[in-house]
């Protein structure tokens, strides 16, 4: 069996595993916050109800490619997680509507958070810390022995994750500890509030990227350069670049490009370059299909 069937259905397995995990602790954890009275952990709980929702779509995209579905619907796969994205996005955006008002009712009515619920959430959300701090250093170091986009990102997901739960777990415990001062009871509110921004935050970047590539926009600029530098390294094997197109559809990425070789080349040599180019690019370029198309002229725009 192709080594990358292998190598994409483990990927499969730990997305499948880390949507599993979290939708199977949702539920509880969402009854320990209402319990608990704390808005905190209800911002909390939204926030891992997203991420969930976004590890299933990563899951389903991913499984597509484990099972060849992308050659079915070459795009259009994308597009239907694109379409998901946007309906989280928008669930995101209420939700953050709700939380916002629900927080600064609280600073008009503060009252004290239950000491019981309060510290079982306090434990399960230490837990969600070590995970996530350990899942920071896994991915951490495995992007620093194998760079990519992909890496570098899912590192500084677990670095943000490993910071608010840090953030949640201090405001708690100083809920808890500082309660006989009348202050205290503004900790949870505050706290509460400033995660609802960061769940607005993150609304705004799904919602945009989702958009961008349901309009065919073309992918960052860092792996343009990319493109760029791998045809330098060839550059004495065509004569000329007559265009680059690009776009990204959920997990994939499309790339064409137009190059120019000598009239004299043989076509299995000429067929020898691309393959190579090719090659080069998807390994560099995680979720990559490379399209080069021999051409004698500039492509229309």
């Amino acid at each position: 069996m192709n080594r990358d069937v292998f190598f994409y259905t483990d990927k499969e397995r730990y997305a499948f595993y880390g949507f599993a995990i979290g939708a199977i602790v949702f539920f509880p954890f969402l009854y320990i916050s209402i319990m608990a009275d704390s808005m905190t952990l209800i911002a909390m709980s939204i926030r891992s109800a997203a991420e969930t929702l976004s590890l299933l779509i990563t899951w389903m995209g991913l499984r597509k490619v484990a099972r060849k579905e992308i050659y079915v619907f070459n795009y259009g796969g994308g597009k239907i997680e694109n379409l998901s994205s946007l309906a989280i996005a928008l669930s995101l955006v209420l939700s953050f509507v709700e939380l916002f008002f629900r927080s600064i009712d609280r600073f008009y009515h503060p009252v004290h958070v239950s000491d019981l619920f309060t510290l079982i959430g306090i434990l399960v959300v230490m837990t969600f810390f070590l995970i996530a701090l350990w899942l920071l250093i896994k991915s951490y170091y495995a992007n620093h022995r194998d760079p990519s986009p992909a890496g570098d990102a899912q590192w500084r997901l677990y670095l943000a994750k490993t910071v608010i739960h840090l953030s949640v777990v201090i405001s708690l415990v100083a809920s808890l500890l500082l309660k006989e001062y009348t202050w205290s009871l503004y900790i949870d509110p505050m706290v509460s509030l400033l995660l609802s921004f960061y769940i607005l935050g993150a609304a705004y970047l799904i919602g945009k990227r989702s958009i961008d590539e349901l309009l065919d926009k073309t992918i960052d600029e860092p792996l343009q350069m990319m493109i760029l530098r791998e045809l330098a390294a060839y550059f004495d094997e065509y004569l000329e670049v007559h265009g680059i197109r690009s776009r990204r559809t959920g997990q994939f990425v499309f790339i064409e490009i137009f190059l120019e070789f000598e009239s004299n080349k043989l076509m299995g040599d000429v067929q020898t370059v691309i393959n190579r180019i090719k090659a080069d690019l998807e390994k560099k370029i995680d979720g990559s299909q490379v399209l080069i198309v021999p051409s004698t002229s500039s492509i229309s725009r």
